[in-house]
């Protein structure tokens, strides 16, 4: 994340490269937009929550809409754009607040929260075998497309064939000794073509 939040530096940071940006959802703001930009670029990005990177153009500065951005859980860089305008390069980080993710009825509410682009889902609280169905629900309901880290009350061996069968790889993260940790990782876009 470095120490650009909230201000301008002059070298992009790692998480902004032109590979992130030409793939990145963009949004371009107008003059009229200039009074409610965070709400606006808010709303937008409430729709690419799986996005890694948002890019949006901004007519005039951004200083004062970048700590607003900070305070809503996203790291920033600037750039200058075009006559006057920014670029403003955006990133979730750790400031995000939990967010409840429902991912069933009968599970309810489990805490995910968004962390350096990964999904962090706590499933060691629930009984088997709720822990496997909500992950199975994050991942099969198309939420989030991205890795996600689990915390889980044990190892749970009849996640791994499910995963398997959905191409997703997993490795195993650090964590609490009382808590067994996976690192869960979607199929590659060239795997899914094979």
């Amino acid at each position: 994340m470095g120490d650009d939040r909230g201000r301008t530096v002059p070298a992009r940071p790692d998480w902004a490269t032109q590979r992130a940006e030409a793939r990145a959802p963009r949004l371009r703001l107008t003059p009229a937009a200039a009074e409610s930009q965070a709400a606006a670029i808010l709303d937008w990005a409430a729709g690419h929550a799986a996005a890694p990177l948002l890019v949006v153009d901004v007519p005039g500065q951004v200083d004062g809409l970048r700590e607003d951005l900070l305070r809503a859980g996203f790291a920033s860089h600037a750039e200058a754009g075009p006559d006057g305008a920014a670029i403003l390069f955006l990133r979730p980080t750790a400031a995000c607040a939990p967010e409840m993710a429902d991912l069933s009825a009968d599970i309810g509410e489990v805490p995910l929260r968004l962390v350096d682009g990964v999904a962090h889902l706590d499933v060691a609280g629930l009984a088997p075998p709720q822990p496997l169905v909500a992950i199975l629900r994050l991942i099969d309901g198309g939420h989030w497309r991205g890795e996600i880290a689990v915390s889980l009350p044990h190892e749970p061996i009849w996640l791994f064939p499910e995963l398997d069968e959905r191409g997703w790889s997993w490795r195993q993260g650090a964590g609490e000794s009382d808590r067994f940790h996976l690192v869960l990782s979607p199929p590659q876009p060239d795997e899914e073509e094979a």
